[in-house]
């Protein structure tokens, strides 16, 4: 039998299975022993045809001789065996197998890792979501030391079942690459709006040259305070830089705006509220809105010589030196020991022609060797 074509025949732990390249005529279950047949085709209950087709399959089957099987039991096909222990199987190791039990988890690891930086650069950038920013990066943190136990200790030759359904695990795929890439794409935006503040203090702002007029200079600067800050809205690190140069060029209605952003995002910030107080008083159609706020703002911040400091740089703006000279004398009375506070009294000095005063206000300052 070894040696004929029709045949292959496996060693199993249990037994031998026999395997027969001949079509069976029939499924086992549907097999009927001839002998049954014979007193019902006597009688005249079954044809002559049916005791054909039944004897049929037994002529056409060849013997099978050499199958260690157990003797109580009758063979028909040798496929009817199975052995009872399980099969030794070799490993998988192709990339798919990697994937769907450690792969997958290897870059969710990775993933997470990239979000949490994000999460991480987003929290340093805006103020505001620094509260946030920690939650975000401790839940990350949890989940991506999950995958990294799962990769280590995982086996799948467990056999257990999955926790999830297929179609809930597909939605948890899902949420799994999406939540992540919020932050990241938000990481991103405000890292866009520093680009165009690099291009703009470095020279190479699209419109940019060495000799413009101010006009053109002006509307340049306009249109990139206004570009980076739309390119990172929620960047307010960006947004304080923004308003210093929105003040430099005179852009007070771009300051006004950008100091009402930051309000909004940091309310507990009073000396913004300064800063915005003092945008205010130069703006002539605003007159009426900054003179209304003045008791009030100076009995809540009278006792900061930040509040006195922008009142006499907003003096000076207005070209109203003696009233400015008034106020920097205030901040040099709540900061005494602050080296700012005598430069910019001595700067005032100097523009009354007081030069004997700005010289001591000007040693004095230096004699604190840095401003503290």
């Amino acid at each position: 039998m070894k040696s004929d074509p029709l045949y292959r025949e496996t060693q199993t732990q249990d037994f031998r299975l026999v395997e027969s390249d001949v079509e069976p005529v029939a499924p086992i279950d549907s097999l009927v022993a001839v002998d049954s047949l014979v007193p019902l085709a006597s009688t005249g209950q079954v044809p002559d045809i049916a005791l054909q087709a039944a004897r049929a399959p037994a002529a056409a089957a060849p013997a099978v001789t050499d199958l260690a099987a157990p003797a109580s039991r009758p063979h028909v096909f040798a496929a009817d065996y199975f052995s009872s222990s399980a099969a030794h199987v070799a490993p998988d190791k192709s990339w798919g197998y990697f994937w769907e039990i450690r792969g997958r988890q290897m870059f969710n690891a990775v993933y997470l890792t990239i979000a949490l930086c994000a999460v991480m650069l987003a929290g340093a950038t805006s103020p505001f979501l620094q509260l946030p920013a920690v939650i975000c990066a401790a839940v990350l943190i949890l989940f991506i030391a999950l995958a990294l136990v799962y990769v280590w200790k995982y086996d799948h030759s467990s056999g257990s079942t999955e926790l999830f359904s297929e179609r809930t695990q597909k939605y948890l795929r899902r949420v799994g690459l999406i939540a992540p890439l919020l932050p990241i794409l938000f990481a991103a935006s405000n890292f866009m709006g520093r680009i165009a503040d690099w291009q703009w203090h470095h020279g190479y702002y699209p419109g940019m040259a060495d000799v413009m007029p101010n006009d053109r200079y002006l509307a340049a600067a306009k249109e990139f305070i206004h570009r980076a800050d739309a390119l990172s809205p929620f960047n307010t690190s960006l947004t304080k830089e923004l308003f210093d140069d929105a003040t430099g060029s005179g852009l007070n209605q771009q300051a006004l705006a950008l100091a009402d952003k930051i309000v909004f995002f940091e309310p507990t910030d009073d000396r913004w509220k300064i800063r915005r107080y003092a945008v205010l008083g130069r703006m002539p159609e605003r007159a009426s809105e900054f003179e209304g706020l003045a008791a009030s703002y100076e009995k809540r911040f009278g006792y900061d010589g930040f509040y006195w400091s922008k009142l006499a740089d907003l003096a000076v703006y207005n070209k109203n030196y003696p009233l400015a000279l008034e106020m920097a004398n205030k901040h040099v009375k709540i900061h005494d020991n602050e080296a700012s506070a005598y430069m910019e009294r001595s700067a005032i000095l100097r523009q009354l022609g007081q030069t004997d005063e700005a010289d001591a206000d000007m040693a004095k300052a230096r004699s604190f060797g840095s401003n503290k």
